[in-house]
């Protein structure tokens, strides 16, 4: 980001015009305007003068703290993941539940004010509030600030995509509290076709080995969306759909082949010996559809899901020790969740974690259960791991499930080598 695009990100977010800000620094708002096209440069002793109006150091307003920055934002994921995870420890009516939850989005809200000015940070903060405001023992207090985060966002922000992204997360936050005409108008603002246009567009104006890779762009796109969409048909999906046996009208039967639809696209985006896509995603539909089979009692089925989720995530594992190994001791931090999403092409939390996923799913709940009865404690799940829990509790005791469980354990050791 060049100085007059930053100069322009800040002063949208204090909502100036250029005549204000020209006034503010002594200059004429023709300056301004030359800074923001990029059509021209502050003189170098203005610059002090400009960071210290917007409240921001030298370093952010060059453009020279986005490395720092990135970095912090790592490190806040993990955190933010890491206190989730924490809330899961108490009972759902109990109030260190909601002092949980409200500390995790503290962690967005401690590294906006380090980067006030970031739209992707204030992004992360609305998403993290929207989200945890939506158990029933929590207030709508941090779904409208969630909503007035977005609102500023996709008013303001320079970049396109961020811009898109919380006009979209507008109007599915306005449509959770009840406002269901102002959802529909935000969602009008979108382009149906934001992405597709520019893919389909260069097809056509573009010829030989560059019409082609644009082409197999465009196929791409498709197959995972269509990937995407097929997600409806999950027994959990925790931001769009509600957690039942019913969803719109499907029978368990029919939501396991539209789950199959979506692995199959993927499919065919590989050559045969390749690696997987989106393994992590892949284990998941397949855990999902093991589930459905097991709501129609039919345990062979499941158990060849249950399989096919194993290898996912054995191989998801497998591939990011790969690359952390190959990286030696200097993939930490940052560079290590880098290297992690190059390894298997989606978002990942840190190595083992698909495994991990998995087996916490298919064992770990009778387990932790037991203990909590010898600490004298209630172990209480929430309505979709509830569900989960019951279905899978029919064939623990199979010595087939003993043995996917033991192949991920010796996976998630090696993992926790490397």
């Amino acid at each position: 980001m060049n100085v007059g695009t930053k100069i322009r990100t800040l002063r949208r977010a204090r909502e100036l015009t250029q005549e204000e800000l020209a006034v503010s620094l002594g200059v004429s708002f023709q300056a301004v305007s030359k800074w923001e096209r990029g059509d021209g440069y502050p003189d170098i002793t203005l610059l002090p003068h400009i960071a210290g109006y917007f409240n921001v150091s030298l370093d952010e307003l060059l453009g020279a703290d986005e490395e720092h920055k990135e970095a912090d934002i790592a490190e806040a994921r993990k955190e933010h993941w890491r206190r989730q995870q924490a809330s899961g420890d108490y009972e759902a009516d109990d109030p260190r539940v909601i002092a949980v939850l409200d500390n995790a989005s503290d962690v967005y809200r401690n590294l906006l004010k380090k980067h006030p000015n970031d739209y992707n940070i204030m992004l992360m903060l609305a998403g993290s509030l929207e989200n945890e405001r939506a158990d029933e023992h929590t207030t709508d207090t941090g779904l409208w600030e969630a909503i007035s985060l977005y609102e500023r966002i996709a008013k303001y922000a320079t970049d396109e995509k961020t811009r898109v992204n919380a006009q979209t997360c507008l109007a599915h936050a306005l449509f959770r509290a009840g406002e269901r005409e102002r959802a529909e108008l935000e969602a009008m603002k979108l382009s149906d076709d934001f992405m597709p246009t520019r893919r389909q567009t260069l097809m056509y104006v573009t010829r030989g080995e560059q019409q082609l890779r644009h082409i197999q762009s465009y196929i791409e796109h498709c197959a995972l969306e269509l990937f995407h969409t097929t997600r409806f048909a999950a027994p959990r999906d925790t931001f769009v759909f509600p957690v039942n046996q019913d969803v719109f009208g499907y029978t368990n039967a029919e939501r396991i082949k539209i789950l199959q639809t979506g692995i199959n696209a993927l499919e065919l985006l590989r050559e045969d010996g390749e690696p997987r896509l989106m393994p992590f995603r892949t284990a998941y539909y397949y855990r999902s559809m093991a589930l459905l089979a097991l709501w129609d009692n039919d345990r062979d089925t499941a158990l060849f899901y249950l399989e096919k989720a194993a290898d996912c995530a054995i191989e998801c594992d497998a591939r990011c020790a790969v690359h952390i190994a190959s990286a030696g001791e200097a993939a930490g931090g940052r560079e290590k969740i880098s290297l992690l999403r190059t390894a298997i092409g989606e978002p990942v939390i840190d190595g083992g974690f698909a495994c991990h996923d998995l087996l916490e799913r298919l064992t770990d709940y009778p387990v932790v259960r037991a203990r909590a009865a010898e600490r004298g404690e209630k172990f209480v799940l929430d309505e979709s791991r509830a569900l989960e829990a019951e279905a899978f509790r029919a064939i623990y005791d199979d010595p087939r499930l003993l043995k996917i469980a033991e192949r991920l354990r010796d996976t998630e050791a090696m993992v926790s080598q490397v």
